[in-house]
């Protein structure tokens, strides 16, 4: 989220960093979005796991200025079928819209 918030990088440079983080799905459903209009500037407090409803994923609550942000995360399996890192599934901002 520390990505997300970060309005002092060009829209190109923020959607390079910033789709890293997400899953294919989250990839398509925030491609494009101008890192200017993000209302959030800045995080304003510690993230909490919130919720999980297995170990391959978990509902993250995070503080911001403008509100807190709901983010879900989704474990990714590695080439070998391990366990690898987490994507971001789905971001829900402050008021409940996605």
């Amino acid at each position: 989220m520390t990505v997300f918030v970060d309005h002092d990088t060009n829209a190109n440079g923020w959607w390079t960093k910033f789709s890293s983080y997400l899953d294919s799905q989250a990839q398509y459903e925030w491609e494009g979005t101008n890192p200017q209009l993000v209302p959030a500037s800045k995080l304003t407090g510690t993230p909490v796991v919130s919720g999980s409803s297995g170990p391959s994923n978990a509902s993250v609550l995070v503080p911001t200025n403008a509100g807190q942000y709901i983010v879900e995360l989704d474990r990714t399996s590695d080439p070998d079928g391990g366990t690898g890192g987490w994507l971001i599934h789905d971001i829900t901002v402050p008021g409940g819209s996605q």
